[in-house]
């Protein structure tokens, strides 16, 4: 007897527990597939893909209810997760670098869209979608097509036609994983692509646009700075910069946007290093004086 028979047996044919023994017989041989590395690259889960493709051609079967309850289940967890992985860091991303991204990614979109529409007459009716979808490894476009397609006029045959689009997902996927897991080898070779130099490079751009935290203990020696209020003074505000410490006639105390600076006066200041850099600058010198040994009423504490 067959294997994919006594699952049947065990599940019950069409059986909602048959179709997950399937599915995480399924899974486990993709992850397995997809863990072997070839020349530095690995499918990683997608090869799930090709492990179901397999279990499809050797007789592997899912009831059609259950497998339209798995899929969309599964979809639903898929948007899910990515939501939590990319939901904290969302919005910063926009702000740095979404704007070029979004741009790119909306040229690369819209040349995809325009190679398969041009593909439309040598496809089956509703083939396009799926060649697109496919080629790009978009499951959720592929779902939304599906039921756009279903809900075209009966005349058109709309069931007909999402099957179409599945069909031609299903042959265009392997290679929308493939094709550019090849592309970015061909061109690393091609170029002589170093990675060590690469990450190397990477880093210290990544420095350049962050500068690190540091503080720094300054003395007000320039005239102009004095009788100043700290939120009047440009290089204090709006700069990333906090004041945590003042001395003034030997104590200790917590400045505040509303603290009045003197000439003689000595700040701690914590910021980035650049900044801290410009207003040194321009309100005087760095001081040797030790705040944390200094008298007064504060404190330090470290919390986590």
């Amino acid at each position: 007897m067959r294997i994919f028979d006594t699952i049947n047996l065990l599940g019950g044919s069409g059986s909602v527990a048959g179709g997950l023994a399937i599915l995480a017989l399924a899974v486990t041989v993709g992850l397995s597939i997809g863990a072997i590395p070839f020349r530095g690259l690995k499918l990683g889960i997608s090869g799930v893909l090709f492990s179901s493709l397999i279990f499809r051609q050797i007789g592997f079967d899912i009831d059609t209810k259950v497998l339209d309850f798995l899929r969309d289940f599964a979809l639903i967890i898929f948007m899910y997760a990515i939501g939590l992985q990319v939901g904290p860091g969302f919005v910063a991303s926009l702000r740095a670098e979404g704007f070029r991204y979004n741009i790119l990614s909306i040229c690369v979109l819209l040349l995809g869209g325009l190679l398969a529409a041009a593909m439309i007459p040598l496809l089956a009716k509703g083939g396009a979608p799926g060649l697109y979808c496919g080629a790009f490894t978009t499951t959720p476009g592929l779902a939304a097509a599906q039921e756009a397609l279903r809900a075209a006029p009966k005349e058109d045959d709309g069931q007909s036609m999402s099957a179409r689009a599945n069909l031609a997902y299903s042959i265009t996927y392997p290679f929308g994983v493939v094709g550019p897991m090849l592309v970015v080898a061909a061109l690393r070779s091609l170029f002589r692509v170093r990675m060590d130099d690469e990450r190397a490079a990477f880093a210290k751009i990544a420095e350049n646009n962050h500068s690190s935290i540091e503080i720094a203990d300054i003395e007000v020696t320039i005239e102009t700075c004095g009788g100043k209020q700290l939120r009047d003074y440009p290089q204090a505000r709006d700069q990333n910069i906090t004041f945590t410490r003042l001395l003034r006639d030997g104590m200790v105390s917590v400045p505040t946007a509303d603290t009045v600076m003197k000439l003689g006066d000595r700040f701690r200041a914590i910021g980035p290093r650049d900044k801290l850099d410009e207003l040194i600058t321009s309100l005087g010198r760095r001081s040797d004086a030790d705040l944390s040994a200094a008298p007064g009423d504060v404190d330090r504490m470290e919390l986590v």
